[in-house]
């Protein structure tokens, strides 16, 4: 069931419908002139840790949003939110490498969207950047694709690799814009021919709310506290992070290693349970589990640590920053738009513990006020480049170059080509 606003106070929020909507049309006819975005992503953990805020915002424009997504144990979670429709995908297997699979997931999108007639499409992640593109550009709907990172494929020069490259030069060409979430994604995508110089645009991430996440000061007090955010993976740099605390534990006191994080057994650079209850049980890391508010632990850390292999735009970092607080990270595309070394943080060599022993060492000699300092940094950095508002101003930005919002509100039912 859609759920909609008020399609009166929709036409006073929104420039493509102000003054659309006669006092003598239906209700029934009032909803056809609401333009409807429709957004894709491969789980409702992802909608609802990172895409509600532009769902919130899209319908606080006057559109009517419906979500993409595989049904998980998020879906209840959105759903009571009441600004979106949220339709199940069968065929999404964000891991998955099963062709035929994949086949059936592009004939799953292309009916669905078919059906729903939208003004606009969003993805984010792998499949639905791709499979989404492919189905929006058979329908000729415009679509806006978001590269949040290029993640594990591209980790491995495999043919896995191979295909994903060709599947991106596929999806991608002819369309007007893609989003990424870091210069270094879209310059090796560029490279390697998949998009055009100026066919690129470059956001913050997924934002960060910058007053739900206030600074607070950097702790004095022992022990010094490090502080690991993120998926329980190989591919964050969690393996170089128990062992470097392992190092540092020997013959230095005082000193805690904390993680926070869900487990993905799914994964393929999932760790395994018993290694990880293996550092827990010999006390190298303590584990706070998969937390649903982060604040209260960044506030009592003096450095939060990420030490992956490969980002799109960390949320961790972001938080980290937007809360003042240091962060080390490693020198890899993500972390580096994000950290500037010396400045708000420390970035470290990818996969090399020695180097990331050597930042953590490096961090603890630093005095209060330094540490504040770099906090400041990293909290000023934050508000210029990352406050969620400057990121969902983009994206409606894109929208309001997209003609088919206009020709909506002259004539229901006109589709212009994709741009």
């Amino acid at each position: 069931m859609n759920i909609y606003f008020c399609p009166t106070t929709k036409a006073k929020m929104n420039p493509w419908l102000r003054g659309a909507i006669p006092s003598t049309m239906s209700m029934e006819q009032a909803l056809q002139l609401i333009p409807k975005v429709v957004l894709i992503a491969n789980s409702g953990w992802n909608v609802y840790n990172f895409r509600m805020n532009l769902i919130e915002s899209l319908t606080l424009q006057g559109f009517s949003v419906a979500v993409l997504a595989p049904e998980d144990e998020y879906f209840p979670l959105i759903r009571q939110s009441g600004i979106c429709e949220l339709i199940p995908l069968s065929y999404l297997k964000s891991t998955g490498t099963n062709p035929a699979q994949d086949l059936m997931l592009l004939r799953e999108l292309h009916h669905i969207l078919k059906r729903e007639k939208p003004d606009a499409i969003f993805t984010f992640t792998l499949k639905p950047n791709i499979f989404g593109s492919l189905a929006a550009k058979r329908l000729n709907i415009p679509v806006i694709p978001t590269v949040t990172g290029l993640g594990y494929s591209f980790l491995r020069k495999n043919w896995l690799n191979w295909v994903v490259q060709r599947m991106y030069a596929r999806a991608f060409r002819g369309l007007d814009k893609v989003f990424f979430h870091n210069q270094s994604d879209y310059e090796l995508l560029k490279k390697l021919r998949i998009l055009q110089h100026g066919q690129g645009i470059v956001v913050g991430g997924s934002g960060v709310d910058t007053n739900y996440f206030q600074v607070s000061a950097v702790p004095h007090q022992k022990p010094f506290v490090f502080l690991f955010l993120g998926r329980l993976l190989y591919d964050k740099g969690l393996a170089e992070f128990a062992l470097a605390a392992e190092q540092i534990q020997r013959n230095t006191p005082n000193v805690k290693f904390w993680v926070a994080g869900s487990h993905q057994p799914e994964h393929p650079a999932a760790i395994p349970a018993e290694e990880f209850q293996h550092w827990v049980n010999r006390g190298i890391i303590e584990y706070a589990g998969q937390v649903e508010d982060v604040r209260p632990l960044i506030s009592k850390a003096q450095v939060v640590v990420l030490p992956s292999y490969r980002e799109g735009m960390p949320r961790a970092i972001l938080e980290a920053m937007s809360m003042g607080r240091p962060v080390i990270a490693t020198d890899v595309p993500g972390c580096r738009d994000a950290v500037q070394h010396g400045w708000n943080g420390w970035l470290s060599k990818a996969r090399s513990v020695e180097h990331l022993e050597q930042c953590l060492r490096h961090a603890m000699r630093q005095n209060q006020e330094t540490l504040q300092e770099m906090g400041s940094n990293g909290r000023e950095r934050a508000l210029d480049f990352f406050d969620l508002h400057l990121v969902q101003q983009q994206y409606l930005n894109r929208l309001q170059a997209i003609h088919s919002f206009y020709a909506k509100a002259s004539a229901v039912g006109k589709r212009t080509p994709v741009l």
